[in-house]
């Protein structure tokens, strides 16, 4: 199974993902990307293995943010 960020990741508000995550009574994660090489080569192999995009739809409320520099 190949996941994309985009399809793990809450969809709507940072304030909406902690109130999603506290109504599912699941952790809430936000995950920070940047604008580089090796963060773009970390979030592809991190949320595209199986046993990580499990988890996250299981336990997690998850919301990507982008570091701009």
């Amino acid at each position: 199974m190949e996941s994309s960020i985009s399809s793990l990741t809450y969809k709507g508000s940072i304030a909406g993902a902690i109130v999603e995550s506290k109504k599912q009574k699941k952790l809430f994660v936000v995950y920070i990307s940047g604008e580089n090489v090796a963060s773009a080569e970390l979030g592809k192999s991190t949320w595209t293995d199986s046993k990580v995009a499990e988890s996250l739809s299981k336990y997690c409320i998850s919301h990507k943010e982008a570091l701009m520099l």
